[in-house]
């Protein structure tokens, strides 16, 4: 599946993985757990990577069988490179930890 940004809206694109999802033996978790990675994926990539261009292009590769799915992502947009930000401040707590940033440190 190739989702063109210049043309495409993320909920359309949200429609055609799902409409591929039913045609595939996937369990409901697996079609829940793609359909959220695929939302944030798509949304982190326009406004970090693609900073909007209207000409970028997204292609994504969807894999599914055996209850399983597989997502690939790429993207006309620079690479991130994590080294070029400080290393986040440790917190000790939810009410002094920031909004945002690298997402979920695990």
């Amino acid at each position: 599946m190739q989702i063109d940004s210049r043309a495409i809206t993320l909920e359309d694109g949200r429609t055609t993985l799902l409409a591929f999802l039913r045609s595939n033996p996937v369990g409901d978790r697996a079609r829940y757990g793609t359909e959220l990675v695929f939302e944030e994926w798509m949304t982190n990539l326009r406004m970090h990577a693609l900073h909007g261009d209207p000409r970028a292009l997204v292609d994504v590769d969807v894999q599914a069988g055996r209850g399983e799915v597989c997502l690939s992502f790429s993207h006309d947009g620079p690479a991130f490179d994590p080294t070029t930000f400080p290393e986040p401040k440790p917190v000790t707590g939810l009410t002094d930890a920031p909004v945002g940033g690298r997402g979920l440190l695990l």
